[in-house]
């Protein structure tokens, strides 16, 4: 409460904005922040919602409008200068960087030697900056925590604005049609899952390996180091594991983990996912520029084959992958954008008994929780330079200097998830993907995760099991870590579950984005009524 709040703050004052119709809004919010650095003495930070809007909003302040493109690069098309932000008054921050260029940031931004920040959540909290005065949402966060947290980042030692953007995302079109909803955003949600194998034997790596932190610090101190033990209260199995790592007899399904991992688990894999960890890699002569990592999931939205990718507002060309070294290469390329070509997301629902978590039955509604299959596909990319638009397929032309000879890019998750079956999904009228997507938004509204952390479909049975008809269709919510959290098995709660259809059936009728056509909507309407 407001009561236990020791931080500084000073007077805040909110305005909730609407952008000018028809006008593209990355460019309005660019010129509001250009606007605040040339013609006022405030220090902003804005926050987005994506990686790639933090780039790109950083990269049209970064243009010299009367410099073109082909004037940044020498004689062989490549950038002259590599020198990380260059004379940037406007930082773009997110996660991915090199701890240098971050470190960079944060001091300059904490001592006010900038005229702003742009950053996504990666900023809401663990670091103080004083001098903060204007403070940009575009968009509304799911959560009461976000929101609070970005606004509370402003008005420290002076008095402070907050501009909230409508940036016509179904939350924010919520509350910009109701703004007293604002008072009522839930608090994020934790969740803690002990039963992620995989995910546990990443922290076994970390602690009991051979050289990993518990036996640094038995060397240090004198303790014997085998077997494992430890003072904190762990589970038996996981102890087990420990031990198990320690003396080498570990279980053959982690042992290709253990051969990616090495001696840098911690490197390999991110805290709370099993994405392998690719880095980007520029190579200028002998000279090999280090732009950042991202995970296999980032990759495929950010980093495909063919993909410009930005660090730091430079644009430059993925020609080529290397999956055994998880490096992507990359060249300069001038300001162009790419967005992925993907297929439709297959949905592989493991109906076995022993892969059911648990499942309901509301009249003829079917909720089920068990293990799946995901499957993504990217196909191509649309390219946009200027005003026109290229639209390119996989295999790649390698006379472009591009490689990828494959005809499409996969990624595949091994996950849980809730299937959504009932016979008013199977007539041929409905529009199965926007009522997936609708519970979707309905779910995350009501139980805040993190959006990358839940995701949406729709697909068929592709196996013929007693009470599951060959080809009948069905919606999804599951879970986007690989080995899932178990993040989606709030809905199989009943209260929650009528909420979230509840809710999905009121944003089917405010939102224009989230429009139903009548089969949809009756078919919601039949699945609320059981």
């Amino acid at each position: 409460g407001a009561e236990e709040d020791t931080s500084a703050q000073c007077t805040i004052t909110s305005i909730f904005v609407n952008p000018p119709p028809g006008s593209d809004l990355l460019s309005s919010v660019s010129e509001v922040i250009n606007f605040s650095a040339k013609k006022t003495d405030m220090q902003s930070i804005t926050f987005v919602d994506s990686r790639k809007q933090t780039e790109y909003i950083a990269t049209i302040l970064d243009r010299n409008p009367d410099k073109s493109d082909e004037e940044d690069k020498d004689e062989e098309g490549e950038n002259i200068d590599f020198q990380k932000f260059g004379d940037l008054n406007i930082y773009p921050y997110r996660s991915g960087y090199e701890i240098a260029d971050r470190q960079i940031i944060q001091a300059n931004l904490a001592e006010g030697k900038l005229k702003g920040v742009v950053s996504t959540s990666a900023l809401e909290m663990g670091i103080d900056l004083p001098y903060l005065t204007l403070g940009i949402l575009v968009g509304i966060p799911r959560s009461a925590t976000s929101f609070f947290q970005r606004v509370g980042r402003v008005g420290r030692k002076k008095d402070g604005i907050i501009i909230v953007i409508n940036n016509g995302s179904i939350m924010s079109e919520t509350i910009f049609q109701n703004p007293e909803r604002i008072s009522s955003l839930p608090l994020i949600q934790s969740a803690l899952y002990l039963h992620n194998q995989q995910i546990q034997y990443i922290h076994a790596m970390c602690i009991a390996r051979h050289g990993g932190e518990d036996e640094t610090i038995c060397n240090k101190t004198g303790q014997i180091s085998f077997p494992f033990t430890s003072g904190a209260d762990f589970t038996e199995d996981f102890i087990k594991l420990c031990n198990a790592e320690r003396s080498g007899e570990i279980s053959v399904k982690y042992q290709s983990m253990k051969a990616e991992a090495g001696d840098d688990p911690y490197l390999t894999f991110p805290l709370r996912d099993l994405d392998l960890q690719y880095t980007v890699e520029c190579k200028q002569g002998a000279n090999i520029s280090k732009l950042g990592w991202l995970s296999f999931g980032q990759v495929t939205r950010e980093a495909y084959p063919g993909a410009v990718y930005y660090y730091q507002t430079r644009a430059y060309r993925v020609v080529r992958i290397q999956k055994p070294t998880r490096t992507i290469h990359v060249r300069s390329e001038r300001r162009y954008f790419t967005t992925p070509k993907v297929l439709p997301t297959l949905i592989l629902p493991n109906l076995g008994a022993d892969s059911i978590y648990q499942n309901h039955l509301y009249g003829a509604l079917k909720v089920v929780e068990c293990s799946m299959q995901i499957a993504e596909n990217v196909v191509g990319f649309t390219e946009r330079r200027g005003n026109n638009k290229i639209e390119v397929n996989y295999p790649l032309d390698r006379t472009t200097g591009i490689y990828f000879d494959a005809p499409k890019f996969p990624r595949y998750v091994f996950t849980s998830g809730i299937i959504f079956d009932h016979p008013s999904l199977q007539f041929p009228q409905v529009d199965h993907e926007t009522l997936a997507r609708l519970i979707y938004e309905a779910f995350l509204m009501i139980i805040p995760f993190e959006t990358q952390d839940i995701s949406s479909g729709s697909d068929k049975y592709r196996s013929n099991l007693p009470g599951v008809p060959l080809g009948t269709r069905f919606l999804s919510l599951y879970d986007q870590t690989y080995g899932s959290l178990r993040l989606t098995s709030k809905i199989m709660e009943t209260e929650i579950l009528r909420r979230v259809f509840q809710l999905a059936l009121d944003l089917s009728q405010s939102s224009e984005t989230f429009a139903l056509n009548p089969v949809s909507l009756q078919a919601l309407q039949e699945m609320i009524s059981d």
